[in-house]
Formats: structure tokens, C-alpha cells, sequence
């Protein structure tokens, strides 16, 4: 990392700065984290990042209005994810698809290790997992 890229990294995970921190959903937590180890890592620098976050929520802008609710903000933090991921060609569509689909699969696949019953909408057969995010209308 460069010296931009650690003072951003440093100040992103600083435990003052994040003690209030507050997400919306598990997902957009996560898409947070990795985001951040990612670029901790070297896969990609937060000034990349960065970049493909304003590109990436600009093309929403144009295509569907402004970025108001924070679910759709940090959808736009996965996209540019997949972008910079994609770009340096760690990741592509497909891949991410199939993973997801055999994540959904195997967990249908096993019946619950629990002794116990569970209530209809608390089965893990029919709970697979969705997709990490949806965009809107999906």
C-alpha cells in the first residue's frame, strides 16, 4: 500500500471512527470488511476502489436516480467489488453465480443436524440462502 492507501485503510479502521458505525443489512457489513482486508491484502488499493465506487454509483444515478437508502449504497460497494475484482482478473460473474448456487445447493442437500423441530419458516431446506444482494426490481 502506498502512503494515501495506508492513512485511508488507517483511518477506515480506526476502532474510535467504527465504534458508531451501523450498517443496514449483514451483507453490506461484509461487503465492508472485505472491501477493506481486500485492499489491506494488496488485491486492489482504496484509491481504486474508490474509483470504481464513483463510477459505479454515478451509472446507477444515470440509470435509476439518486442513491438514497443505505442497502442501495453499499449494493453499490459490492458492484464496484466485483468491478475492481474483475478488472484485475481475480473474479468474474459466472464464477461468483456458480458459487453462490452451489452454497444454495449444498445446504439443501443436508438435512438439519438438530435433534429438535423447528418452525416452518425456520427450515434450512427451504431458507438457502439468496443471492449476497439484489439489485432493485430483482
Amino acid at each position: 500500500m502506498n502512503l494515501v492507501d495506508t492513512a485511508a485503510y488507517n483511518s477506515l479502521t480506526d476502532p474510535l471512527r467504527l465504534d458508531g458505525l451501523a450498517f443496514p443489512t449483514p451483507w453490506s457489513a461484509r461487503a465492508f470488511g472485505i472491501v477493506l482486508t481486500a485492499a489491506q491484502c494488496g488485491l486492489f488499493s482504496l484509491n481504486e476502489f474508490q474509483q470504481a465506487l464513483i463510477v459505479e454509483i454515478a451509472d446507477f444515478e444515470q440509470r435509476v436516480g439518486p442513491v438514497e437508502a443505505e442497502d442501495v449504497y453499499y449494493s453499490r460497494w459490492v458492484n464496484a467489488l466485483k468491478r475492481v475484482l474483475s478488472l484485475r482478473g481475480l473474479v468474474h460473474e459466472p464464477s461468483l453465480l456458480a458459487a453462490e448456487q452451489a452454497i444454495r445447493d449444498a445446504r439443501a442437500a443436508h438435512p438439519h443436524p438438530h435433534p429438535h423441530h423447528h418452525a416452518p419458516d425456520d427450515d434450512p431446506v427451504q431458507n438457502t440462502p439468496s443471492p449476497i444482494f439484489r439489485e432493485i426490481g430483482q
